[in-house]
Formats: structure tokens, sequence, C-alpha cells
């Protein structure tokens, strides 16, 4: 082994490290360890899960579901992949390496993510447990000063959100069900799966957010009924960072739930279709948000429009069956819509608005964007935007 030369500065002698150098390398390899550490603890929790849940396929209760657990052990998949690719980077292995050429105790996942598949309703505890675990581990680690480590939280927060929200719809669909059925489940989302994920120790050494405890606080202290309390918001639904849901998501959630205890087949589809695609609104932009009432009502009129074109497509190639499924489920969604403009109401608005664009010297079809900008706030969920643009285009003409 070669030593490496070191020449002095002023005050130093030839071959002496200067004061301070030695130690300042030992703790930068030991905070590279740390986070490699960390990256690898993680990515084996993402591993693990993702390959449990690869397990359901063709094998849960209905053929969406099939779909849709592949599709989370996918999310868990890319997740595992960035994180061991990050993991190896700093340890020289590859992200293959790491994936199949460990012994099982070199594996770091908790054992949350390993316990055997079980029934259905254990899966959904599982996920539920896992993924409001993740959500708040991720969105914290998004701001983390590694940048790396924050990039993979940036993404993984989207899709885990998704997970979150279908771990509850699950959890309500079940926990609603028989007298027996309840009872079983929430003995399985109380029982052992309510175990801590990693020790914190790793977690502050790396620069991130910590970890959940090790163990869950015990029954009848004051930490244990605020963890009921955390538990019971997390199955109950999502709030922003200023504790409040949109109040129109919120009337969507509850008439959800009371459609599923009634077991009014058609408005609960049309409820979780409803709220899946506000889920997927506010997880599309560049950081996961929570959706203002405006903006719930947006999505509710673009799904309310999809069942229009649906109807007509239907009745056009005469499968009245069909048709007659996509109207009943605009009839479910029109109750969240404010009344519908009637066609006088309408083009006395369409003609304020030109007026208003000509007193701004916006004349013919060059008018057609300003007129539309005026419309827009007066006419969203009360009248349908290809209407409008057809009334304003011939106001113009």
């Amino acid at each position: 082994m070669t030593a490496s030369v070191n020449r002095a500065g002023p005050g130093g002698s030839a071959g002496a490290a200067p004061r301070g150098t030695e130690s300042s390398a030992s703790a930068s390899g030991a905070a590279h360890a740390d986070v490699a550490e960390y990256a690898l603890r993680l990515g084996d929790d993402a591993l693990v899960l993702a390959q449990r849940m690869g397990e359901w396929i063709s094998r849960a209760p209905e053929l969406e579901e099939d779909v849709a657990l592949a599709n989370i052990g996918l999310d868990l998949l890319g997740q595992a992949r960035a994180l061991l690719s990050y993991a190896g980077s700093l340890t020289g292995r590859t992200e293959d390496e790491l994936a199949y050429f460990r012994t099982e105790d070199e594996f770091r996942a908790a054992h949350l993510m390993s316990v055997p598949r079980g029934d259905f309703a254990v899966t959904i505890c599982r996920m539920l447990i896992v993924s409001a675990y993740q959500r708040e581990l991720y969105a914290r680690l998004a701001g983390s000063a590694d940048a790396t480590l924050a990039g993979i939280a940036g993404k993984a927060v989207k899709e885990v959100t998704y997970h979150l929200d279908h771990a509850r719809g699950w959890t309500v669909r079940l926990g609603d069900g028989v007298r027996q059925g309840a009872a079983a489940q929430q003995g399985r989302c109380g029982g052992g799966l309510g175990e801590g994920m990693h020790a914190p120790s790793v977690s502050r050494a790396a620069g991130a957010p910590h970890a959940m405890p090790a163990s869950r606080p015990r029954a009848g202290t004051r930490a244990g009924a605020r963890a009921d309390r955390s538990a019971r918001r997390t199955a109950g639904g999502a709030k922003g960072e200023d504790g409040r849901m949109s109040d129109l998501e919120q009337r969507l959630q509850q008439d959800l739930t009371s459609a599923i205890r009634e077991r009014d087949e058609l408005t609960t589809a049309t409820l979780r279709m409803a709220l899946t695609a506000t889920k997927n609104e506010a997880v599309s932009g560049s950081q996961a948000r929570e959706l203002t009432d405006d903006e719930v009502l947006a999505v509710l009129t673009r799904e309310a429009k999809k069942r229009r074109e649906s109807a007509q497509a239907y009745d056009d190639a005469q499968r009245p069956a069909l048709a007659e499924r996509e109207r009943a489920e605009l009839s479910v969604l029109t109750r969240y819509l404010p009344a519908q403009l009637g066609e006088d109401e309408l083009r006395a608005l369409v003609d304020a608005a030109v007026a208003r664009a000509a007193a701004d010297g916006q004349q013919g079809m060059r008018a057609m964007g300003a007129v539309m900008r005026i419309l827009t706030p007066q006419t969203t969920g009360r009248a349908d935007g290809g209407r409008v643009a057809a009334l304003v285009k011939d106001a113009l003409r």
C-alpha cells in the first residue's frame, strides 16, 4: 500500500497531515455511511413490501383490485430501485448486488414489511399503516439537504398519497360490512401490525426526518390517546397543513361512507371514482396539495361532462343499458354541482361579457379569450364549457 504524501504548508512538516484533516475526513466518511444506511433501510422497506404486493396478483377479491395492487407494487419497486441505487453509489455496490446478493440477515427492512401476506384485510391494514407513515416521511424528506434523497422523496410522496387513499377506501368498506367482518378488521389493524418502523438514531445521523417510534404508546396514557386520535384521523381522511380539508371533499367522503353502509352500489361507485379523480388532481403538480372547494368543483364538473358524453356515445351505438348507467352516475354527481344555467340565463351572461370586452376595445373573434375569461368564473360548474364557447362564438360573429 502506497502512503500518500502531504506537502506541508507554513508551520507544518513534510509527511504530517494538517491539523484537523484526519478528523474531518473521518466525520465525512461517517456521514456518508449514515446516509447510505438510511437509504438502504428505506430501499429494503420498499423492495420487500413490493414483493408482498406482487403475491396478490391473480388472488385479489376483484379484478380491478388485482391491477391496483400490482400497480402499487410497481410504485414501491421503483422507489426501491432509486434508493438502492443511491445507497450502492455511496458504498461501491450496484443496485442488483444489494437486491440479489445479500443474505437474509443483511436486509434492513422493518419487520412489518415482511409479515406474511395473510388475508386481504391484513394487506389493507398494513398498507394503511405503512402508507400513512411513508407519506409523512417523504413529505419531510423532500426538504432534505441531501439533494438525491429529496428528489426521490418528491416523487415518492405522490405515489404513497394514492396508496393511502386506496387503503382508506378499503378500510371503510371492510369495517362497515357485517359485524364479524368489522370486528376482524379492527383486530387486524390493532394487533401485531401496529408495531413501529425503524429506530430514529440513523435517521438523525443522516440528517433525515425522525422515523416512527420503535414501539406503540401504551393504552391509557396521554401518548396512547394521542396515537389513537392520530390513527382515527388517518383512517378518516387527510387534511392539509392548515388542518382543513375542502368542505366539498369532506361532504363527498361522508356521503361515500353513508352509501357504503346503506349498500347503495350506484352512489358508492360514483363517489369512489369522483374522490379518486380529486386525489389524482391533488398530486398532479410538482407537490401534493389539498384542493380548494373551487378546484374540487372543477374536477366534479369534468366528471359530469364525461358522463354526458359517454351517455351520448352509448345512445349513438344503440347501447341503452350503458347509456342509462352513465346518466344515473351523472344524477349522483349533479347533487354536488350548482344549479345549471338555463339557455336564456346563459345567453344573458354571454351578451354582458361580450359588451364588457367591447367596452375595453376587444371585438370580433379576437375577443374570444377575453370574453371566456370573464365568463369562466360565472359559469364553472353551472354550464358545459363547450356550450358556453359555442354561444360566445355565435355572439362574436
